[in-house]
């Protein structure tokens, strides 16, 4: 059975893995102009952050995101409560299997994300969750506290879906009342394609990164999809320039000029020259603490010698 999940193809398998290329995916660097530095960033809404860095990097305006509510039409070995938006669930033992049996409409067109968003519970339980149903294929995974996003699948066509969220490791559990979460796949398409225009190829070779690239007009920001580490260095053109982090989270470089350059990064993590240094010390430390000690043994063993022969003499 193949993925059902949009821009992803199916390349390879081996044994019982299946191995899946992104035709979307974003390039290991771009680039944008300096007003990525000052996108606005909602605190505490995940979609909202990556509606917005999305549309910076490929200059657009779009609003990618809608949610549906999902009925819920049945329910297996548990209690259901709805208060204020949120849903509350209970089981006379962590370890039964809680099943929610929902149906949804998809409109065509549209990536579809089942979301659960874990507010209150046991503090000793470990709630996990995965989702059941036709062509859906989802992992056992934990429900913490920053919520987990289920693949329902893409859908080409308008549909009426029925599907089952599964839920065990926990007693008691309140969540935000689940919503599907709705992809405009034609606008993440636009947006990606701009975005992977402005790619720059990129090649790894150890802990090395580089390629060239030819900056025009207002995009002079190298923005990479690198994490953030203070053990990176830049270079344009051989010389050394300085590295900006974007939220802490990816490496960039900024105001680089007008042309053709060539883009090296290069890791060296932080603290390792030091422990290499320190670690040499020791072992020098170590060899003479061990040389000294050994010439005053062996002259403590001379001189007992010297006493044992002179014994003898008499």
């Amino acid at each position: 059975n193949n993925w059902n999940k949009f821009g992803f193809k199916k390349i390879d398998k081996a044994g019982n893995y299946d191995l899946y290329q992104n035709k979307y995916a974003l390039p290991l660097g771009m680039k944008t102009s300096n007003a990525i530095y000052n996108l606005k960033w909602p605190e505490s809404d995940n979609l909202g952050k990556q509606t917005s860095i999305i549309n910076t990097l490929a200059d657009k305006n779009y609003k990618y995101f809608k949610f549906a509510t999902p009925e819920l039409e049945s329910t297996e070995q548990t209690t259901v409560k709805h208060e204020n938006g949120t849903l509350s669930l209970k089981v006379d033992h962590k370890n039964k299997i809680q099943r929610l049996n929902y149906k949804v409409h998809i409109p065509a067109g549209k990536q579809a994300y089942f979301s659960l968003f874990k507010l209150d519970g046991n503090v000793d339980d470990n709630p996990s969750a995965t989702v059941e149903g036709d062509d859906i294929y989802t992992h056992w995974t934990e429900i913490g506290g920053t919520g987990q996003y289920y693949n329902l699948g893409y859908f080409a066509e308008d549909t009426d879906l029925e599907f089952t969220v599964a839920i065990s490791g926990t007693t008691d559990i309140t969540m935000i009342d689940p919503p599907v979460i709705l992809l405009d796949t034609d606008r993440y398409k636009s947006a990606m394609t701009s975005i992977q225009h402005n790619g720059i190829d990129f090649h790894v070779d150890g802990r090395k990164v580089y390629g060239e690239t030819t900056i025009k007009g207002n995009d002079r920001t190298i923005f990479t999809t690198i994490p953030y580490d203070k053990g990176w260095s830049a270079y344009v053109d051989g010389k050394k320039v300085p590295i900006t982090s974007f939220k802490n989270g990816f490496i960039t470089i900024k105001d680089v000029p007008k042309g053709k350059h060539k883009i090296e990064f290069s890791f060296f993590p932080q603290g390792l020259r030091v422990g290499i240094a320190l670690c040499i010390i020791c072992i020098i430390a170590f060899v003479f603490y061990d040389s000294y000690f050994e010439n005053k043994s062996n002259n403590k063993l001379n001189q007992w010698m010297r006493k044992q022969i002179r014994k003898r003499r008499r």
